[in-house]
């Protein structure tokens, strides 16, 4: 929702993390049935990647794309999965579709949860944040109605993966209420 996709990263990896250990738990078993799925979507898309040794001052002299993108020079995760620092000078181009205006470096937000908007003149509409518009950022005009101070939900589809006693009912295209019912029968509560 903040733009803040580093911190959506280390979050998917702790999530990661807790679905292995309901894995491991649920294989020992062979009882019980595991299904992961998020609640919504986001619109984003990884454009390239920011390289900070590039020659200029603006974010897009910094963007890589295509044969130019070179790979991030994020460190090697520990044993958790999380790498050891998200302050590197290569690292991917990360961009969202529905977003409030807002100023962005193309870095993570390091001193604490990214704020993209703030709260206009008059009280009701949302601004970019001037704190995050400085030298070399880049001001991006949202798209957003003016009421919102962040990003919102995409309409995408979302992948469901399953594991377990009933999980044979979780496949291809399926309504988010067909989970629900895959859950009763599989606690025998179904008909």
């Amino acid at each position: 929702h903040v733009l803040d996709w580093e911190r959506s990263v280390y979050d998917t990896i702790m999530l990661d993390n807790a679905v292995q250990v309901a894995k491991d738990f649920a294989g020992a078993r062979g009882d019980t049935l595991i299904i992961v799925v998020p609640d919504h979507a986001h619109g984003t898309a990884i454009l390239g990647t920011y390289d900070d040794d590039k020659p200029g001052t603006q974010l897009r002299e910094k963007l890589g794309i295509y044969s130019d993108a070179k790979f991030p020079n994020y460190g090697k995760p520990d044993a958790e999965g999380y790498p050891p620092s998200v302050e590197v000078s290569r690292r991917l181009a990360f961009v969202f579709a529905a977003t409030p205006d807002h100023c962005t470096s193309g870095k993570p937000s390091l001193d604490g949860p990214f704020v993209p908007a703030s709260q206009g003149p008059d009280g009701k509409s949302f601004v970019a944040n001037e704190a995050n518009c400085k030298p070399g950022s880049a001001r991006i005009a949202g798209n957003l109605p003016f009421n919102m101070p962040q990003g919102v939900h995409a309409g995408d589809d979302v992948i469901a993966t399953a594991m377990g006693p009933g999980s044979e009912r979780v496949r291809g295209h399926m309504p988010n209420v067909g989970l629900f019912r895959v859950m009763v029968t599989a606690l025998g509560l179904g008909k």
